[in-house]
């Protein structure tokens, strides 16, 4: 964690109030029924703490030659995220490319995965021109 800081800049803390509340938290999930739905709640104030974060790492991503894979029935599955990053990283320039991760355990493939990303308002036809510009040279190794 330290080498991270000061590679980025960017500092990851937890105060110890908090920690020992997430502590207490994790040992009654492990009480609790694995199918359950666990509610968390967290403060404006500590949303806008994660917002300045990941604000802070998209900043970093940009200065790179990174491309940010997409896979939006995974996402929601496994997070289950109510509207998918994948607004942001377009908004903010980054680019994206659109996958299918795991089509066998999630039964999808890219034409579903465009799919979603259209009734998320996204256009199709843009998401297609970005990942053609996205993975290019880069992810081939012509580069």
């Amino acid at each position: 964690q330290l080498q991270f800081e000061l590679d980025t800049g960017l500092t990851i803390s937890l105060p110890d109030s908090k920690y020992a509340e997430e502590m207490e938290r994790l040992d009654e999930m492990q009480h609790t029924d694995p199918d359950a739905t666990v509610a968390v709640e967290y403060t404006d104030a500590h949303i806008a703490k994660v917002r300045y974060f990941q604000d802070s790492l998209m900043d970093r991503i940009a200065k790179t030659n990174a491309v940010i894979e997409v896979c939006p029935t995974s996402n929601y599955r496994i997070a289950a995220v109510r509207q998918h990053p994948v607004h942001r990283f377009v908004s903010r320039g980054l680019p994206i490319i659109v996958g299918a991760d795991d089509p066998g355990i999630f039964d999808t493939n890219l034409e579903k995965e465009f799919e979603i990303l259209k009734k998320e308002g996204l256009s199709v036809d843009e998401l297609i021109e970005q990942s053609r510009r996205s993975s290019s040279a880069r992810l081939s190794g012509r580069e």
